[in-house]
């Protein structure tokens, strides 16, 4: 099964305004695996938390970017 990664735009007033997080595109990038799609978010994000952390498969929102 292929998997690619979601870029989405989170709303810090998401809950009173706003959907929490906006679609905005996908990683022009295929992976064969989950940790594979993991590996590369965590080598291009090091200033983030490692994607799987939680052990959800979903990150956390970039403090910078305002991107997930």
């Amino acid at each position: 099964m292929p998997y690619i990664l979601e870029v989405q735009k989170f709303n810090i007033d998401g809950h009173n305004a706003y959907p929490e997080s906006e679609h905005i595109g996908y990683i022009n990038k295929v992976f064969k695996t989950k940790q594979e799609a993991s590996d590369y978010y965590d080598k291009f994000n090091p200033h983030m938390r490692l994607l799987n952390a939680h052990k959800n498969w979903c990150s956390d929102y970039d403090p910078n970017s305002g991107l997930k």
